[in-house]
C-alpha cells in the first residue's frame, strides 16, 4: 500500500474510472470473442457500438488518461472459448481498463507498426524486450491481400510494480466499418458494402501459460485484450481494453489499476510518436 500510496501521489489521477454502459462492454466483449467470425459486418456492427460508446462517454481531447479511461464488464468462460488460456486459471477473476485515444494517423499507418519486429521503440512498458514472431500474414496483411496477421510474442514487461516475462498471442484483423448491419440484408444475401469503404483494424491477444516474475513475487495468472483502431476525423480513433489477474505481495487493485491506464496511455503516445520519426 505505501507503494500505491507514492504512485498516486506522482501520477495524477487516482479516482477509479467510471464503469462502462452494457452496450459498450457487450461490444467489446463481443469483439474478443468473434474476432474469428466469417461475416466481418457482424464485427463492423460491434466496433460502430464500441465508437460510439467512447465518443459520447469519452472525453477524447483530455491529456489525462483519466478522462479517457472506462471499466468494462469482466469476460467469461464463453469468450475465449475458442483460445488457449492458462491451465487451472479463471478468466472471470481479475481486473479490466479500458483506455481510449486520438491519433492523427490512419489505421492503414499504424500498420508499419505492427510489423516490427523489435516491438520495444513503440512499447515504452517493455523497454528491454518485445520480441515479435509472424506466423502468418507478415507479407500480405499491411495491404489488405489478406485478413490476417498472426503474431507470437515474447515480452518483458518492466514498469514501477514489477519485472515479469511473459508470452502472448496477438493476431490483427482488417474490417470495413460502413458495413451495413447484417439485420437489415435480406436473408440469404451477402452483407456488401455497396460504397467507399472504412478500413478499420480490430486485435485480440491472450496469454497461453501462467507467467512468473523476475523476483518470484508477482504472477500473472493470465492477461487478454481488444485492441481496435477505427477511422475517425481524418485520423484514428484507438481504444485498448484489457483484462488481467495479477497477484503479488504489493499489488494492491488501485495500483494496478493506475500503473495500466497509464501504461496504455503511454503506448499510444509513443506509437504516434514513432510514426511522426518514421512514417513514410
Amino acid at each position: 500500500m505505501v507503494r500505491a500510496l507514492a504512485l498516486c501521489l506522482l501520477v495524477a489521477g487516482c479516482t477509479p474510472p467510471p464503469q462502462a454502459d452494457p452496450e459498450f462492454s457487450d461490444a467489446t466483449r463481443f469483439l474478443f470473442r468473434s474476432i474469428e467470425a466469417e461475416e466481418p459486418a457482424e464485427l463492423a456492427f460491434a466496433l460502430r457500438a464500441l465508437r460510439d460508446g467512447v465518443t459520447s462517454e469519452l472525453d477524447l481531447d483530455s491529456t489525462d488518461s483519466a478522462d479517457r479511461a472506462l471499466v468494462p464488464e469482466r469476460l467469461e468462460a464463453a469468450d475465449a472459448a475458442d483460445i488457449t488460456t492458462p491451465a487451472g486459471t479463471d478468466i472471470e477473476v481479475g481486473l479490466a481498463i479500458t483506455v481510449a485515444a486520438r491519433s492523427a494517423y490512419l489505421p492503414d499507418d499504424h500498420t508499419e507498426i505492427q510489423l516490427l519486429a523489435d516491438q520495444t521503440p513503440v512499447e515504452p512498458n517493455s523497454p528491454n524486450q518485445y520480441d515479435r514472431v509472424f506466423l502468418d500474414g507478415a507479407d500480405c496483411w499491411a495491404t489488405r491481400a489478406c485478413d490476417w496477421l498472426r503474431t507470437d510474442n515474447e515480452i518483458l514487461r518492466e514498469n514501477l510494480i514489477l519485472e515479469l516475462p511473459y508470452g502472448l498471442r496477438k493476431d490483427l484483423r482488417w474490417v470495413d466499418v460502413a458495413l451495413p448491419d447484417p439485420s437489415t440484408v435480406p436473408e440469404g444475401q451477402p452483407v456488401v458494402n455497396e460504397g467507399a469503404p472504412s478500413w478499420a483494424l480490430v486485435a485480440r491477444s491472450w496469454t497461453e501459460e501462467v507467467a512468473v516474475g523476475v523476483e518470484g513475487e508477482n504472477t500473472l495468472f493470465g492477461q487478454y485484450s481488444v485492441d481496435v483502431w477505427i477511422p475517425f476525423d481524418g485520423g484514428t480513433l484507438r481504444t485498448l481494453s484489457l483484462w488481467w489477474h495479477l497477484e503479488g505481495p504489493a499489488l494492491a487493485d488501485e495500483t494496478q489499476e493506475l500503473t495500466a491506464r497509464n501504461g496504455i496511455a503511454s503506448i499510444f503516445r509513443r506509437g504516434d510518436e514513432y510514426l511522426d520519426e518514421n512514417a513514410r
